[in-house]
């Protein structure tokens, strides 16, 4: 956030942030609050989809979080914009080979007969299902095979096992299909492997961090009569991480030292196949606040043959005083992709100066672009920016 030295900006006054998630800005290290949370994980892809984790909805994706007039709209509060993504429901099967504990058959045991409180899921069954989904992560490295479709890694830390999913757009949200059939991307036959959070590494691999737990369960689910006999506790000294790498594709062993990089050099990561190379630039390049940065990015939109360099380097013009022109905008909401037509309407609101010197052909351009765009999202943010560039409501009415 902001310089490395640079100190938090607090609110000056409390304010509420319940069901709402927490955002600091890379730029002036200011807190704020954004619709949309989970319970233990949240990532983004790597074109700004954001999803989130709960323990028995183990994907949901918080749609239209990028504009706040929208989701934060009187008129919106009654909206769900966190939206349940997975094709096979919150709580999916899921395949674990290790045994179930003792104490989760007993308990399940005592709640169908009656004995014990509780809330009673999987139709009695004491596993077999999402319970302690955690961790969301969306694959961004470059040791696995190229894909068209991003893939999200969810631990479910009860079951002992990595679950994933591929990430298919459908309207303003995507869906999560199954990969693996009747399996899991990685399941152990260890009680004590507890995989709760995951991070792609510069050398392209994929991390698991593991709590090496004997028991994962909240105090008060177990049943007195059971808790007094697990140790709730044991292993809290304990813990893994593991290396996710493929057995075809040689491990990045070179050190990876961006920061020390000049701007320009800097601004080639943005194309970088793997994604901590490409993000690491992304987050320095708006730390600095380096002007020089503004003609190689919009080199980058204009010729760039990688969509996801033409995107990271928008969301950093997007970022800079003056950094995102009117001739960088237009190409942008023409792009063949659509996540950069989307983050370009997105950014309709940081060009600076761009209805001063609006020519009647350029909002005649736009009108003509807008009315052939026809992906749903893109057409939802539209409405909500296109008053910034069209200053006639008929125009955006048509």
């Amino acid at each position: 956030m902001g310089s490395p030295n640079s100190a938090i900006k607090l609110p000056t006054s409390p304010y509420n942030v319940s069901g709402r998630d927490v955002a600091f800005d890379l730029v002036d290290s200011t807190v704020s609050s954004v619709v949309g949370y989970g319970q233990h994980g949240m990532d983004f892809s790597p074109w700004g989809d954001r999803f989130v984790t709960s323990n028995s909805d183990h994907l949901q994706q918080v749609v239209g979080w990028y504009l706040p007039e929208l989701t934060d709209a009187t008129l919106s509060k009654p909206v769900s914009w966190r939206r349940s993504v997975a094709v096979d429901g919150p709580q999916a099967e899921v395949f674990r080979i290790s045994p179930v504990e003792s104490w989760r058959t007993i308990r399940t045991q005592m709640r169908l007969a009656g004995i014990s409180t509780g809330i009673l899921e999987g139709q009695g069954r004491a596993s077999g299902y999402f319970t302690s989904a955690t961790g969301v992560t969306i694959y961004d490295g470059d040791q696995w095979a190229d894909t068209d479709h991003p893939i999200a890694l969810i631990a479910d830390v009860g079951s002992n096992l990595v679950h994933r999913k591929r990430l298919v757009r459908n309207g303003v949200a995507s869906q999560g299909e199954r990969i693996d059939s009747k399996t899991e991307f990685i399941r152990s036959k260890d009680t004590w492997f507890r995989p709760v959070q995951f991070a792609n590494g510069p050398d392209g691999c994929l991390y698991i961090v593991d709590m090496a737990r004997e028991t994962i369960e909240h105090p008060k689910s177990i049943p007195e009569p059971i808790k007094s006999q697990v140790d709730l506790t044991s292993g809290r000294d304990l813990g893994r991480i593991w290396r996710v790498r493929s057995s075809e594709q040689p491990v990045r062993r070179a050190p990876q030292n961006l920061k020390d990089l000049p701007t320009k050099k800097l601004c080639v990561y943005l194309s970088f196949p793997n994604g901590w190379h490409r993000e690491t630039a992304f987050e320095l390049l708006i730390q600095r606040q380096d002007r020089e940065a503004i003609a190689e990015c919009r080199a980058i939109v204009q010729s760039s043959q990688q969509p996801l360099a033409r995107l990271y380097a928008h969301c950093v013009l997007a970022s800079l005083p003056q950094g995102v022109d009117k001739a960088t905008w237009l190409h942008g909401i023409q792009d063949e992709s659509v996540h950069v037509r989307r983050w370009s309407w997105v950014f309709a609101n940081r060009v600076e100066g761009l209805t001063a010197n609006w020519s009647g052909d350029d909002q005649q351009k736009v009108t003509e672009l807008m009315l052939r765009e026809t992906d749903i999202e893109v057409q939802m943010v539209m409405a909500v920016r296109s008053k910034m560039v069209l200053s006639s409501a008929k125009d955006r009415a048509q």
